[in-house]
C-alpha cells in the first residue's frame, strides 16, 4: 500500500491544542560517498487539535524520523509540515517532546529537573512554577519535587519527564517510545496516568511505540508503518469508548483492533531495520 492520506475523526476543537498537518513530507539522508537513503517516503497524516494518534511499526519505518521532522528537529527534504498555522522550520515552544530515556541531571531536583527548559529559554515566571507544582502533585509527584532522580523509580522519572514537556503549557506532545524501557505494571500504570493528564490538560500527542497493544490502549487512531523505505501503510480507526479503563484490555474489540494492526504489518511484509 502507498502512504495514506486520512481525515481524523470528527471532532470539536479543542482549547490549548493545535492541529498537525503533514503533506507529502519526505526525508532523504546524503551519505558521503554513498548512495542517498530514503529514510522517510512522502507522507500525509493530518491531526485534529487534541487527538491522539500513535505510530507503529518496526525498527526502520520512520516514525522517529517523522517525529523529528514535526518536532523541528530534523530538516525536511520535501513536503512541509504544518503545526496550527505555522509552517516547522525549527523547533518551537509550542511543541515538547518526550524521549525514550527520561534524561534528568542527576545533580537536578525533580522541580529543578521540570523547571530547567524555561529557565534557559528565560521564560521561568511564577506562574510557570505553580504550573510545575500542580502538575507534579497531579501526578502523584508532589511529595517528591525535592528529591534527586537516583532516589526515583524508573516509573517515577518518566513522570518526571512528561511534567517537564507539560509545564511550558506546549499545544502538542511528542513521544517516542516513552515507557519502552518500563516493566508491563509500570507501563500499564503509566498509560493511564498519560490518558489522565491528556484529559485534564488536552494536547495533540503523536505517541510513537513497537507496542501494538499499547498503541490501541491510548489512541484514537493508529498509523502502521512499514520500513525500507519508511512509509505509512494504513490507518486504524480505534473506536473504543473513553475514558478507557484496565478493563479493556480483556474486550473482544480490543483484542481484535491488535489483531487487525498485526495484520496490517504481515500484509506489508514489514521487517526489521533501524530507525
Amino acid at each position: 500500500m502507498a502512504s495514506v492520506a486520512h481525515t481524523a475523526p470528527s471532532a470539536a476543537p479543542t482549547a490549548g491544542a493545535h492541529a498537525i498537518s503533514i503533506e507529502g513530507a519526505a526525508k532523504i539522508y546524503r551519505v558521503s560517498g554513498g548512495a542517498p537513503v530514503e529514510a522517510l517516503r512522502p507522507t500525509h497524516l493530518d491531526l485534529q487539535p487534541g487527538e491522539f494518534v500513535s505510530l507503529v511499526g518496526p525498527s526502520g519505518c520512520g516514525k522517529t524520523t517523522l517525529l523529528k521532522l514535526i518536532s523541528g528537529l530534523d530538516d525536511i527534504t520535501s513536503g512541509r509540515v504544518a503545526v496550527g498555522d505555522r509552517i516547522v522550520t525549527k523547533p518551537d515552544p509550542s511543541v515538547s517532546v518526550v524521549f525514550q530515556r527520561p534524561a534528568l541531571l542527576k545533580w537536578y531536583t525533580v522541580e529543578q529537573n521540570v523547571l530547567l527548559p524555561a529557565k534557559v529559554a528565560g521564560t521561568l515566571t511564577k506562574e510557570v512554577r505553580q504550573r510545575a507544582i500542580d502538575l507534579l502533585d497531579f501526578i502523584g509527584l508532589g511529595d517528591f519535587r525535592h528529591r534527586y532522580p537516583s532516589e526515583l523509580s524508573g516509573g517515577m522519572q518518566q513522570r518526571t519527564a512528561i511534567v517537564r514537556a507539560l509545564a511550558g503549557e506546549p499545544q502538542v506532545l511528542l513521544m517516542d517510545e516513552p515507557f519502552s524501557a518500563l516493566d508491563e505494571f509500570t507501563r500499564e500504570v503509566l498509560h493511564d496516568e498519560l490518558l489522565r493528564l491528556w484529559s485534564e490538560h488536552p494536547k495533540t500527542v503523536i505517541f510513537v511505540t513497537h507496542n501494538i497493544a499499547e498503541a490501541v490502549y491510548l489512541s484514537d487512531r493508529v498509523a502502521v508503518m512499514a520500513p525500507r523505505p519508511g512509509r505509512i501503510e494504513q490507518i486504524v480507526d480505534i473506536e473504543l469508548d473513553r475514558p478507557r479503563t484496565p478493563e479493556l484490555r480483556t474486550d473482544p474489540r480490543f483484542f481484535e483492533l491488535v489483531s487487525d494492526i498485526r495484520s496490517c504489518f504481515h500484509q506489508a511484509g514489514a521487517l526489521g531495520g533501524n530507525d
